[in-house]
């Protein structure tokens, strides 16, 4: 009698062999000590592997008849990590996802055991050999069955076949309504794209790229998009599917359809029907047959289980919240306070609908309004659980940079966004944000780039790439980003003020003049470019001009219910005072701008404006503030607060502990964070650690540091380090000794500053040096 042998279960992941049966986890056939509970938590990360597994699964598989603290698995993953090799800075196996648990990275294989194997092997020689010993009779009927079942099998697979590629993309038309209820209008659209964009598998072609394509069609960009319209949209952009959705009333009940058609062919994809009988279950029936599509498109019933958050669930139970939350969507950049109104209504009508809180939150943000952002975005973050898993990324990333300000977490929560929804263009493009954040510009280039590569008509792509460009002193090609953009009439305020920028870089005043008439009257771009005005007179020494440019800001700012923009505006003044020497009016504007908000932005302006003006009881209040709202935060722990208690330790005559405290700044002094560029921009580190050398009296070093901020005007540009780094390298090169490059220095300023106000005590002194050190040797 034959002996049965059964498959024993082996798993391999990168080096690693784990043996469930025996317990042993091999790297290059070498035992890894691991205690049992470590072990069985590997098991069950390895056989779910990429998948999430909660940390509440985790705690019930391993420790199924005991209580044990959430700590008691944060030690044993972190013991499992050690073991992996893993580093602090680089979990490579074993990845956490916040707020929910862990997931292993590696594919994982299933491989037989050595001894089965061989085994299989001498059975198949004995079987080989009977084989042979049979008739041609039987040899025919089995090749017979053979060719049956092949046949069989190659039905099953065209009959089968995926509806739609990985690679594909489908337009989403409105729904027909025929009920004649206007609740339904827009709200079914929204919540089917809700449930398909939980899909890794799919990709719906975006909102902003259908506007865009119906523009070069010579339809109005907010045209309805009937199914018609859908389907020319469609075959313009080479997409696979459009899917028209429509709900009917029958007797009592509602009826639910969905219908997919191949865009080329006009072939039908895919037919789904549901009915319901009370309109509170319509979102739940919307669910259900957009399941059913996903399964029919291709997508494999795995991701089709794992991501199916309810709509109910993901978003909200409310059709007429659902309503107002999609309107918004429609116009949140171009419109973004009356996006905010939308918003306002959707959550009165369902105070636990997270993402509406967290798009409130983003624009908000957008408007430079980081206090109602952070309200905003926290309870979308205490809410989270109530969204989809794509949702809760888009959640989670933005509390961890408006709230928490911790960059690294953002990097981990896009990075991961990224890998599971790998053709969604908006982690790319939040991970080429916080890469300029950090003064990473080659990696905000590629982030942005990919950005636009997944969605060609993604606006804000070309502005993070066009950005990223400036920053790292490539105007050029910002300026053919820009064009890009242009060629496919895509544009935002911001761009506007980006294009003044490079005029400025580029010492083209007719741009900039250009640029500014272009932006007056235009909402959200008036009042930055007046502060950029305002802030391009203050470099040159024009603080009288630049004080008449920067009111108009303010006032077009507390117009526009901007009370924190307005308050950025004021701060960046009274630090460009301060640093020129002028406390009374950097007071002036400090008080102006905490009497109209609190924010982040604003209080270290006001701290940074204080500590230059030698007032360090206010200074040292706000950054006691700081630190303990912003415990957490990348720039109010390595910027912000160690500038500042360098700035008190150059006023104690203490230059040496002026320079160990910038040590802290040295990774991010060529970062620019979110709103700072409405202060100065960044490289103050590198300035004032040069400060400290001069005060020590260490000329070389102090002009390195100077050169540093010289050598990259795209991050400078307006800020005044840039203008006061040309006097200081005069000032080091006096100390040296070097007489004619300190003459040449102070020629340089003097030159930049020729129109400057006369009293300013910055340009006083300069003149008075420059007299000083006469004529340089020959």
């Amino acid at each position: 009698m034959a002996e049965t042998q059964r498959l024993k279960e082996l798993y391999e992941f990168g080096p690693f062999r784990v043996d469930p049966e025996k317990e042993t986890l091999l790297r290059a056939g070498e035992p890894v000590p691991l205690t049992p509970k470590t072990f069985q938590i590997l098991l069950v990360l390895v056989r779910h592997s990429r998948e999430i597994v909660t940390k509440d699964d985790l705690l019930k598989t391993v420790w199924p008849d005991t209580f044990v603290e959430e700590a008691n698995l944060s030690r044993n993953i972190f013991m499992l990590r050690k073991a992996l090799g893993e580093s602090p800075q680089d979990h490579k196996y074993i990845l956490t996802v916040p707020g929910r648990g862990y997931r292993l990275a590696e594919n994982v294989r299933l491989v037989p055991d050595e001894e089965f194997s061989l085994v299989a092997a001498n059975r198949q020689k004995v079987e080989v050999q009977v084989t042979e010993k049979l008739s041609l009779k039987w040899l025919v009927a089995v090749a017979a069955v053979v060719v049956i079942a092949a046949a069989a099998a190659l039905w099953r697979v065209f009959e089968h076949r995926p509806a739609l590629t990985a690679r594909d993309t489908i337009v989403l038309a409105e729904f027909a309504n025929s009920t004649g209820d206007p609740v339904f209008d827009d709200t079914l659209r929204q919540g089917m794209a809700v449930q398909l964009e939980q899909s890794p598998y799919l990709s719906l072609v975006s909102e902003d790229r259908i506007r865009h394509t119906l523009s070069l069609m010579g339809e109005p960009e907010d045209a309805r998009l009937t199914p018609k319209l859908a389907r020319q949209v469609c075959e313009r952009l080479g997409s696979a599917a459009v899917i028209e959705g429509s709900i009917a009333r029958i007797g009592t009940r509602y009826v639910l359809g969905l219908h997919a058609t191949n865009c080329s062919t006009g072939e039908t994809v895919d037919d789904e029907q549901a009915q319901v009988a009370k309109e509170e279950n319509i979102l739940g029936a919307l669910t259900q047959i957009a399941g059913k599509f996903r399964s029919r498109a291709g997508e494999s019933l795995a991701t089709v289980q794992q991501y199916a958050t309810p709509l109910a669930e993901a978003s909200t139970p409310s059709l007429e919240a659902l309503r107002a939350y999609s309107a918004a969507w429609k116009i949140a950049f171009s419109n973004p306070q009356e996006a905010i109104l939308l918003l306002e209504r959707a959550i009165r009508v369902d105070p636990g609908f997270a993402m509406a809180w967290s798009l409130q939150g983003r624009i908000y943000a957008d408007l430079w309004e980081s206090v109602l952002a952070r309200q905003s975005m926290s309870k979308a973050y205490e809410l989270r659980q109530r969204a989809s898993d794509r949702e809760r990324f888009f959640i989670e990333a933005h509390y961890e940079d408006g709230v928490v300000g911790d960059l690294k977490k953002v990097q981990e929560t896009c990075g991961l966004w990224a890998q599971t929804y790998p053709r969604d263009a908006v982690p790319h493009n939040d991970l080429a944000w916080t890469d300029q954040e950090l003064g990473r510009y080659d990696d905000s280039v590629r982030e942005a780039n990919v950005a636009v590569d997944l969605d060609p008509d993604f606006t804000p792509g070309y502005n993070n790439l066009a950005w990223a460009y400036v920053l790292s002193d490539r105007p050029e090609d910002a300026e053919k980003t820009l064009e890009r953009a242009a060629d496919r009439k895509l544009e935002m305020p911001e761009m506007l003020v980006m294009r003044y920028y490079i005029a400025s870089l580029k010492g083209d005043r007719a741009g900039m003049e250009q640029a500014a008439a272009q932006g007056r009257g235009l909402s959200e771009a008036e009042d930055w470019l007046a502060y950029e005005q305002a802030t391009a007179l203050a470099f040159s020494g024009r603080l009288k001009q630049a004080q008449t440019m920067l009111r108009r800001a303010v006032q077009s700012s507390r117009q526009a219910n901007q009370p924190e923009r307005a308050a950025m505006y004021e701060a960046g003044m009274a630090v460009r005072e301060a640093f020129y020497g002028k406390a009374t009016g950097a007071k002036r504007d400090a008080l102006a701008a905490l009497a109209l908000s609190h924010g982040r932005d604003v209080e270290w302006g006001a701290a940074l404006a204080d500590a230059l003006s030698g007032d360090f009881p206010d200074s040292r209040t706000l950054a006691a503030d700081l630190e303990k709202r912003f415990p957490n935060d990348t720039f109010v722990r390595a910027i912000y607060l160690p500038e500042l208690r360098a700035l008190a330790a150059l006023h104690d005559r203490d230059p040496a502990k002026a320079v160990e405290l910038l040590e802290a700044a040295t990774p991010l002094e060529l970062g620019v964070p979110g709103s700072w560029s409405a202060f100065f921009g960044s490289l103050d580190p590198a300035y004032l650690r040069g400060e400290a050398y001069l005060a020590g009296h260490r000329g070389s070093d102090a002009v390195a540091g100077f050169r540093k901020v010289l050598a990259h005007p795209g991050i400078v540009f307006t800020n005044p380090v840039g203008a006061l780094a040309r006097l200081q390298l005069a000032r080091v090169y006096a100390l040296m000794g070097d007489k004619e490059k300190a003459k040449s220095a102070y020629e340089k300023f003097l030159a930049l500053w020729k129109d400057a106000d006369t009293d300013i005590p910055v340009l006083m002194a300069a003149r008075r040096e420059n007299a000083e050190i006469g004529m340089p040797n020959r």
